[in-house]
């Protein structure tokens, strides 16, 4: 029997600004923004910081919201080495069953390994960054890096079981559909295998 998904932490108000927290701390721990001695007194100043980050690399919408599933490449990486992705938002995990592409049913979930470690597939992985390299707004060298890490071929991806992840509740015309979602502000490094 497969093993379903541990109780996934509702997506809060509270929760939603701890993960905003964690961006924000992974952004200024890679450089990309510095949030000063006191991030606390510096909140307005950082967020814009934050924002103007998202800008850069193209996470933005036209009315200016932060586009669902963006990620951003974080510094270091190279097409020839392993790389690191920062989830800006709550990464959902796949409405459609990957092999009939059939629609799942509410609570929509990733894939589990016997052992319940959280299987995240590669076709996701490589959607992102195909996403993150056709997107105009993003930096050239960004994209023609993305572009890169898209066209290799990649395996899924293994998470712990004990990995947390979120529920985000998505309102459609007729429906409210659950979905699991990997935290924003997660970190998450792919290694090229020899």
């Amino acid at each position: 029997m497969m093993p379903t998904a541990r109780r996934m932490i509702p997506c809060t108000e509270t929760i939603s600004a701890m993960m905003a927290a964690q961006v924000m701390e992974v952004m200024n721990e890679y450089g990309l923004i510095d949030v000063g001695d006191d991030p606390q007194a510096n909140a307005e100043a950082n967020a814009n910081a934050v924002m103007r980050v998202f800008k850069a690399q193209g996470l933005m919408t036209a009315n200016g919201d932060v586009r669902a599933g963006a990620c951003i490449l974080l510094p270091g990486a190279s097409a020839g080495a392993g790389f690191k992705l920062l989830f800006t938002l709550p990464a959902i995990a796949e409405e459609h069953d990957g092999a009939t592409l059939q629609r799942k049913r509410s609570p929509v979930t990733f894939g589990r390994t016997p052992q319940g470690e959280i299987i995240v597939p590669a076709r996701w992985l490589l959607a992102k960054l195909e996403d993150l390299a056709s997107n105009p707004s993003a930096p050239r060298d960004v994209r023609s890096l993305a572009l890169a890490l898209s066209r290799a071929k990649r395996d899924d991806i293994v998470l712990p079981a004990e990995a947390e992840t979120v529920a985000v509740a998505v309102d459609y015309a007729d429906e409210r559909v659950i979905f699991e979602a990997l935290p924003a502000g997660l970190v998450v490094s792919v290694e090229e295998v020899p």
